[in-house]
Order: C-alpha cells, then structure tokens, then sequence
C-alpha cells in the first residue's frame, strides 16, 4: 500500500523554495517517537536521521521538510518535547494541514484536539469572496 503522503519529498530546509507562512500548531500528549512512526508509515524514504532537528537550540525533538511533487508548495512538520509537546505543521494549504491532523490523530487514536492556526493566504482569498459577495449583494438592492 502506497504511503497517503507518497507525493511529498522530503528536503532539507535550505532547499525549500519558500518558507510557508500558515501553520497549525497543538500540544499532543504522545511521545515524539509515536509521532516519528506514524511520519515513516505516511511518507517515504524516512528514516530517524532525516527526522532529527537541525537546530537543537530551539528545543525541537523532531523536525522533517518536505515539498509536494504535485504543486512544489513547501511542508514542514517539528515537535518539541521528549514526553509530549507542541506539533507544529507549516504550509499554506489549509486542506494539506487539516489531512495531516486527521491522518496523525486517526493512527495515534486521538479523538479530540484543540489547535491554533494561522493560514493569511486563505484568508485573503475568503477577503476577496466577501468583498465580491458584498458587490453583488449592493447590486441586487439596486435592481429590487
């Protein structure tokens, strides 16, 4: 069976084109490792090595770039914390970041989670819409 995130390469941080600006972030109660297993079931050519932080100074215990061979948009998932911790899932597709909480919290057994997030793009997009949506709301007022 092919990995749900087969489409994702995994790079090294310098190699990503841009360094997303959405992000989803939540403290999840399992041990990095419970985490680190379900990265290698969801994502090829993972071993330890790859997941290992390469900044230690910021307190993260796991840290992984991707980029999707789809679109060429950029993916980063870190966590800090040996008994639990912050996860932390940067990209600017909020579908991507809602699959991979799903995924995770479907493998681990996690029934509810409370998260923060961030995703400006989209919300510039869902700008644009209510001001269109405005726009044909006055014209209609004005032909009634």
């Amino acid at each position: 069976e092919m990995p749900k995130f087969a489409m994702y390469h995994r790079v090294e941080l310098h190699e990503l084109p841009k360094t997303p600006e959405g992000f989803c972030q939540f403290y999840f109660p399992k041990r990095p490792n419970w985490v680190m297993g379900w990265l290698q079931k969801s994502f090829i050519n993972l071993d330890q090595q790859a997941m290992q932080p390469r900044n230690a100074s910021a307190g993260a215990v796991l840290d992984v770039s991707f980029v999707s061979l789809r679109t060429g948009d950029p993916l980063c998932i870190s966590m800090t914390g040996e008994q639990g911790g912050f996860i932390t899932i940067k990209t600017d597709d909020i579908e991507v970041a809602g699959e991979l909480v799903q995924d995770l919290c479907t493998y681990l057994g996690v029934v509810e989670l409370e998260s923060t997030a961030n995703f400006p793009e989209e919300m510039d997009k869902f700008k644009q819409v209510l001001m269109k949506v405005d726009e044909y709301n006055a014209v209609r007022l004005k032909l009634t």
